[in-house]
């Protein structure tokens, strides 16, 4: 909170693209950091500098967007975070401390790319990308394997890139360059896929390096009637909510942007009262899904209960175990115990009903009222519909297995 009788400060983010899930997620992170600060929030929505794409003509005029940025001056903003990953994602490291150096005079902390001189906050992909690359390789026995890289230039680009290599090399496995290609983090990426499929007909895994040029792999994959996760095995990097709703759910590396806006407030801050710049790290990890072979978000529900060595007697125990185990790839950091408390309570009903065989119906009035709570409570903002759905789609699937009688389950 902001000291009593002191202004509230003005705290101000650069962010690009609003309409795309990773820029989204990281406001989401700066939001609920300024809402626990009581600080004020600015946000400057821009788009790409000098983004080039392969749809020219839908891009040609998002340079009108970034004349918004101009108008942030000292004199209205005591810090600003500046979202390097989404806005200068086409920028070589000398254009980036060209375009900083027109807000020299505002303390900046960036999030994704650090930048000499300035304060940073970005989330480290080798530990999670690493696994992932070893998943294919070690538990599926895959060698030859695509990659799709962001530009030559971009930092997180070639950090992943550099982490495909290591780690292939690591395994005794050839580089070989016509198994990779360079995207622009963006969808417009099937032309490439097609080249890469086409060069390498006998690859059977690809790794793309967002989640955003994946979906466009899989345009590519299912033209060409490719089983994902079968005939191709596919892996994304970001999470991002639309890793969910690709059919089937996408194996990525979960980044989680709500936390880099989060910690990048607190950074802002900390460096206002000390002046010491500094960066700050934080990880990454891996979440198999369907994609790449291992449907673990179709487990059968006898198998989830069985492996977790639930006791069906214990209805309490019962909830904290399917909720962490559900939430454990969704859960954003910053919010995790709320959203744990949240969503348990309501895991906890349903079990209890599911469980109680003196209820032959469910209560779906009173199951609807707590649905309801859920979906208004403040919290929720902070958590994605598309992973709603699909965390509620994977409860019910469990329920189903747990309810003891045949007609209870069909009233359920």
């Amino acid at each position: 909170m902001c000291p009593p009788n002191t202004k509230r400060l003005n705290i101000g983010l650069f962010i690009c693209h609003l309409d795309n899930d990773y820029a989204y997620d990281i406001c989401k992170g700066v939001d609920y950091a300024t809402k626990e600060l009581d600080a004020n929030l600015i946000v400057f929505p821009g788009m790409y500098i000098n983004a080039a794409y392969n749809n020219p003509q839908k891009a040609r005029f998002d340079y009108q967007y970034n004349s918004i940025f101009y108008y942030a001056f000292p004199e209205n903003l005591d810090v600003l975070i500046i979202s390097m990953g989404t806005i200068g994602s086409f920028l070589s490291e000398t254009d980036l401390k060209s375009f900083l150096e027109h807000f020299k005079d505002i303390p900046i902390v960036t999030i994704e790319i650090e930048i000499p001189g300035y304060s940073c906050v970005y989330t480290e992909g080798k530990t999670g990308l690493k696994k992932a690359i070893e998943h294919l390789i070690i538990d599926h026995q895959q060698e030859k394997i695509g990659f799709v890289s962001g530009r030559p230039f971009n930092a997180d680009a070639i950090e992943r890139l550099e982490t495909y290599k290591e780690t292939l090399t690591q395994y005794n496995i050839p580089i070989e360059d016509n198994l990779i290609v360079h995207g622009d983090f963006s969808e417009f990426c099937e032309p490439l896929v097609e080249q890469l499929l086409d060069n390498n007909p006998d690859m059977h895994a690809i790794i793309f390096a967002n989640d955003q040029m994946a979906s466009g792999g899989y345009n590519v994959f299912k033209r060409r009637d490719l089983k994902i996760g079968q005939d191709i095995l596919v892996c994304g990097y970001d999470d991002a909510p639309i890793a969910l709703i690709l059919d089937p759910p996408l194996t990525t590396v979960k980044a989680s942007p709500s936390n880099l806006g989060y910690y990048a407030v607190y950074q802002a801050i900390d460096l206002l009262n000390t002046k010491i710049i500094k960066t700050t790290l934080l990880n990454s990890d891996f979440i198999p899904r369907a994609s790449c072979g291992c449907h673990k978000d179709i487990m059968s529900p006898f198998e989830f209960i069985s492996s977790s060595n639930i006791n069906l007697d214990k209805s309490e125990e019962l909830s904290i175990i399917i909720t962490n185990r559900l939430l454990s790839e969704f859960s954003c950091g910053i919010i995790e115990k709320e959203l744990n408390d949240v969503i348990q309570k309501f895991f906890k009903k349903v079990i209890s009903n599911a469980l109680d065989n003196n209820i032959k119906v469910f209560p779906q009035n009173e199951i609807m009222s707590e649905i309801s709570a859920i979906t208004s409570s403040s919290i929720i903002i902070y958590f994605n519909i598309e992973q709603l759905i699909y965390l509620f789609s994977s409860f019910n699937k469990i329920i189903l297995a747990i309810i003891p009688n045949h007609e209870k389950q069909l009233n359920y």
